[in-house]
């Protein structure tokens, strides 16, 4: 069994036809169970999932099986019962190609082994794990040196010392990239091969830490040094790297820096300074870390290079109201799932609908009570880890 891990978007879905496309032939039964069929393949059996008509992802790879296919594709692994069917069909010699929404390809594991998948099912079938994010390419037209914020540099030390990379790339924005600076895409991949010191670990529920440690010593890359690697080529910007593989900090394990989450991040957008100071004061009071906006347009701004965990957004703001901050910040891929609170002091039912209309996942009114804001937020935080 062969998995892909990553968020929605990252091209998982491509990778996986590009793999059906390289072993595809007239001698073998290829069959793709999915929801949605995104484009055709010649050659490949594809079947769409109906859960309407009980045509389910477990329904279907149980009709799959008895057509005796040589390769399966299972769109996404999403529960108990498909992934132990595909993990069975892997252990009666398919070749079972699958995706997993998780954040790198170590912690797909641990997702597997918490929605109840036994660990000798995984140690035995798994084959190799990939994690992939998609990142833009520089302009060639308008490429320039530049140097990079200190910060970010210092983020990235150690991969960027490892490559000995001294120049730093960016797009100054021409008519030929639409003045974005990027023109083009390509990706970035993490991979775990299953050794067999690492099936040992799987089958003992080893902590997630101890897998990454010995997976390192196996020749584990991570995302931030496949993209390091890109940096250093000149293709791509640093800060390109820094918004995919997301906000993280970094720390020793076994001598070797690993990347791990930092404090949940939320961005708070409101032009009155009182209420800025008093959601800063509650929301570091509860751990989480603050970004402050003081309209919809410094809103995005900041959403789309900070990449905060939740959004708390106003209605009524200058230069751009919470209203269009949040319909531009769904129309970017960037910043497309971040979750969105409207906190205004507009108690009419128009307004709230407005408000979810165009993307906000929840709506408080002002003045607002401290322990419901961050009820309200734990939940869409949540709600957010789930959906990955």
């Amino acid at each position: 069994m062969v998995l892909v891990a990553g968020p929605t978007g990252c091209g998982k879905t491509s990778t996986l036809y590009a793999a059906l496309n390289s072993v595809k032939s007239e001698t073998k039964n290829i069959i793709t169970v999915e929801d949605p069929i995104e484009y055709l393949i010649s050659g490949v059996t594809q079947m769409q999932i109906n859960p309407v008509k009980d045509v389910t992802f477990a329904n279907t790879l149980r009709s799959v099986l008895r057509q005796d296919p040589n390769v399966i594709l299972v769109g996404e692994i999403r529960d108990k019962e498909t992934a132990e069917i595909a993990f069975r069909a892997s252990l009666t010699g398919h070749l079972v190609f699958s995706t997993v929404h998780t954040n790198n390809s170590v912690s797909s594991v641990t997702r597997l082994l918490d929605i109840g998948l036994e660990p000798y099912l995984i140690s035995s079938s798994l084959v190799l794990i990939t994690a992939q994010r998609l990142i833009r390419l520089i302009c060639p037209h308008c490429k320039e040196k530049y140097t990079p914020d200190k910060k970010l540099m210092d983020k990235f030390k150690i991969y960027i010392d490892k490559f000995g990379v001294k120049e730093f790339y960016r797009g100054r924005g021409c008519e030929q990239c639409g003045f974005s600076g990027f023109s083009g895409r390509s990706a970035i991949f993490e991979l775990l091969k299953m050794s067999e010191k690492i099936k040992g670990l799987i089958s003992a529920k080893a902590s997630e830490e101890s897998i990454f440690k010995e997976a390192l010593k196996s020749g584990l890359r991570p995302l931030a040094e496949s993209g390091i690697e890109k940096v250093a080529k000149g293709i791509t910007a640093l800060e390109e790297i820094a918004k995919v593989v997301e906000v993280v900090e970094e720390r020793e394990v076994a001598g070797i820096r690993r990347e791990v989450r930092k404090t949940p991040k939320i961005l708070a957008a409101d032009d009155e300074e009182d209420i800025l100071k008093v959601l800063e004061k509650r929301l570091s009071s509860a751990g989480y870390e603050v970004i402050k906006a003081r309209d919809g347009k410094e809103a995005v701004e900041y959403a789309v290079k900070e990449r905060p965990d939740l959004i708390v957004m106003d209605v009524l703001m200058p230069n751009m109201d919470g209203f269009a901050a949040t319909k531009l910040l769904r129309s970017k891929l960037e910043t497309a799932t971040i979750p969105i609170l409207m906190l205004t002091a507009k108690k009419d039912k128009k307004s709230e609908i407005k408000g979810l209309d165009y993307g906000a996942d929840d709506y408080m009114t002002k003045p607002f009570d401290k322990d419901k804001l961050l009820a309200r937020i734990k939940m869409l935080l949540k709600r957010a880890v789930e959906k990955r």
